[in-house]
């Protein structure tokens, strides 16, 4: 985290947990709802298994993304936004929109 005079800018402490590589990417991701590990590592080429499962639990200690186990048989572990996570959605969508519009 951001110390200091950085640490009372929100946008740095912002860019600190979504400028992260990938962070943004999952999150974008678990827009459209809950997935499985294997159902988000197929739909985000290029990303690593290492990787990925890092970024979850970083996401997960921000408050960003939450984590569900189910246990039918086989165990089921599942990845959803939270309610800070989903507060992202517009943003999300802008930069998306964004990207279409520049051809980025």
């Amino acid at each position: 985290m951001a110390s200091g005079k950085e640490a009372d800018c929100p946008l740095t402490s912002a860019a600190d947990i979504l400028g992260r590589k990938w962070s943004f990417v999952i999150v974008g991701h678990l827009t459209g709802g809950d997935k499985r590990f294997s159902e988000l590592e197929a739909e985000i080429p290029g990303i690593s298994s290492k990787v990925l499962s890092s970024n979850l639990k970083s996401l997960q200690g921000e408050g960003i993304v939450e984590r569900s186990v189910e246990t039918n048989s086989p165990i089921e572990v599942r990845y959803s936004l939270t309610e800070k996570g989903r507060d992202l959605e517009p943003l999300i969508g802008e930069v998306e929109r964004w990207a279409s519009e520049w051809d980025v």
